[in-house]
């Protein structure tokens, strides 16, 4: 089966062996890199319907990006990490970007594999309405990461120190440029 066919498979029409052979099938998946680039464009196909956009998202995310993000290769997870503003932008709904966006910044940003993550929020501080709420997610993101008191107790807490200094100084003037532009707050709503 292919992965939209695995996808597209409902648990109402579907008996528990049917199931558990399409998550085994999906499992085994998720040991190639050619799968999170499927997943990722389902994701971001406009033509995708949204019940299998997140389908595809929880696949990508439970059992690709929570369980095994450590044992990706770096170029894999460059890939990965390259589309996360577009995926934020997709329709799928507030909480699984949200979500996403946590579990992305809390794993890519206090290791530096992410170190192009600043001139990418700065891109999507200027682009449209839709590229500007994902900028907003992945800065909510951040702004939890920062307050999380686990943090402290990390190997990389000093690394995390400097990272959250340049955070703030690269993140207030925007937010409060933003602020002071904007005529309707909605876009500022999370919700």
């Amino acid at each position: 089966m292919t992965l939209i066919q695995l996808l597209s498979a409902s648990p109402q029409n579907t008996d528990q062996v049917q199931m558990q052979e399409i998550n085994n099938q999906l499992l085994q998946m998720t040991s190639t890199p050619q799968f999170y680039q499927e997943c990722i464009a389902i994701l971001l196909n406009p033509e995708t319907s949204q019940g299998i956009k997140l389908n595809a998202m929880g696949v990508f995310h439970r059992l690709g990006i929570k369980q095994f993000w450590r044992q990706f290769d770096p170029q894999l997870k460059s890939a990965i990490l390259s589309q996360i503003p577009s995926i934020l932008v997709s329709t799928l709904t507030m909480p699984v970007c949200e979500t996403l966006s946590d579990d992305i910044i809390s794993l890519a940003i206090p290791s530096g594999e992410w170190p192009d993550f600043y001139p990418i929020l700065l891109q999507l501080f200027e682009k449209d309405e839709n590229y500007l709420r994902a900028a907003l997610i992945l800065t909510k993101s951040m702004c939890k990461l920062i307050k999380n008191p686990d943090n402290a107790r990390s190997p990389l807490y000093p690394q995390s120190v400097k990272v959250h200094e340049e955070f703030s100084q690269l993140i207030l003037p925007i937010l409060t440029k933003i602020c002071s532009e904007v005529n309707d707050f909605s876009i500022l709503n999370y919700n």
